[in-house]
């Protein structure tokens, strides 16, 4: 597991980041994200409670000045002061600090939770912009091709071959189209990045930059089961929380014990034209917790709230199992559909470039050479969207697996 983290940390350190990769942006999401700023401050709030559950009870003063003063065998009594400090029975102040790290440990592991959903998030967001962005790119190229069909058209018009003008105009029909198309994908970018600037916790317009060359990621898969055991922070959450109720057993326990106090009683004495005398006497105190009806509820209470986090672990437990298996079935189909469409792309672009060459020589009509042109741009489009799938898919298993932890 750390060797694998390793690997991950030397690819990052290696690779020179720039305001177009991702770990560019995780690393802005993580720093500005307000809702993550707000888990971990939650965090914190817990971390800083854990010093204050083991801390001692304030001491207790009792004064009291007599007006006029009680007559006693040897003189006045003046003034009585007490000061008293009340101690929890054995290991309570142990098992209180235990509970106590435990609720922190849980705050702990709900922020990497949250924190790997905000990387999935942008993630998926920015697999997304890229994949519009290749679409963009890939409506462009098909307005030149379609251009260069036009001045193609034009000639054959000019050497007096017959439906030229039709061609032309049908062509010119394409380019309308594709300049829509390309129109409604910007629209659809500029949406898109105003959900990414949300979640970088930056203004809707702040300006994205994203490569236009889409790539597969290429990904390792390790022992994903246990990795997910390992490093998966709702699991470590629940894992928290059974330490936390076990911990909690033994401090409620020992509330349930006497608490013993130690003091000290001062008291003052006069003596009629003799001066005063300072007495003091230690002293010894111990609660009586008789009624037991309250500590055994607590008791009770604990043991159901124990079972239910071990049952809430196994359910967890099997819920991402399943998940995985989903996510992997589905990563195996967008990986076959790559490969599918790309050698079909290939093909599409030879049948298109045969049809273009008997268009030339007349022996087809230029409807022939739409269609497989459509073709070539439907498989690039195609190609694009399974590999955004299958980046997003990648993305996550990584948050299954909390393997960001280095950003």
């Amino acid at each position: 597991m750390k060797t694998i983290k390793n690997i991950f940390l030397l690819l990052v350190l290696l690779k020179t980041v720039t305001p177009s990769d991702l770990a560019y942006y995780l690393e802005i999401a993580k720093k500005n994200n307000p809702a993550l700023a707000a888990s971990f401050s939650v965090y914190q709030a817990s971390n800083e409670m854990i010093a204050q559950s083991s801390a001692l009870n304030d001491l207790q003063l009792d004064a009291g000045i007599y007006t006029p003063s009680m007559e006693m065998v040897n003189g006045k009594q003046i003034a009585q002061f007490q000061l008293m400090q009340m101690f929890p029975w054995f290991g309570t102040r142990r098992y209180a600090r235990t509970e106590a790290e435990r609720a922190a440990g849980m705050a702990y592991q709900d922020y990497r939770n949250m924190r790997d959903q905000l990387f999935f998030e942008v993630s998926a967001q920015y697999y997304t912009l890229s994949r519009l962005n290749q679409q963009v790119k890939n409506k462009e190229e098909t307005k030149q091709v379609l251009l260069q069909l036009k001045d193609l058209a034009l000639q054959t018009m000019t050497s007096g071959v017959g439906g030229a003008m039709a061609a032309v105009l049908s062509i010119e029909t394409e380019i309308m189209q594709t300049d829509n198309e390309i129109n409604e994908i910007i629209s659809q970018i500029g949406a898109k990045s105003a959900q990414f600037n949300a979640l970088l916790g930056r203004a809707a317009e702040s300006f994205v930059e994203i490569s236009d060359s889409l790539k597969q990621v290429e990904y390792y898969f390790p022992d994903i089961i246990e990795t997910i055991k390992a490093q998966n922070p709702s699991l470590a959450a629940l894992i928290e929380e059974e330490a936390y109720f076990l911990a909690k057993t033994e401090t409620d326990k020992r509330k349930s014990y006497p608490m013993i106090g130690l003091g000290l009683q001062y008291m003052l004495v006069g003596h009629d034209g003799e001066g005063h005398t300072a007495m003091f006497m230690p002293m010894l105190s111990l609660s009586l917790p008789i009624y037991r009806n309250n500590y055994r509820s607590q008791q009770r209470v604990n043991a159901f709230m124990l079972e239910a986090s071990r049952k809430n672990y196994t359910s967890a437990l099997n819920m991402l199992e399943a998940e995985l298996i989903g996510i992997k079935s589905a990563l195996d189909n967008a990986s076959r559909k790559i490969l599918l469409y790309r050698r079909q792309a290939e093909l599409a672009n030879t049948i298109y470039e045969l049809v273009l060459q008997e268009f030339i020589s007349g022996k087809t009509d230029l409807t022939a050479v739409l269609r497989a042109q459509r073709q070539v741009a439907d498989y690039k489009l195609m190609i694009a969207e399974a590999v955004s799938d299958y980046n997003i898919m990648t993305a996550e298993i990584e948050r299954l697996i909390s393997t960001k932890e280095n950003i």
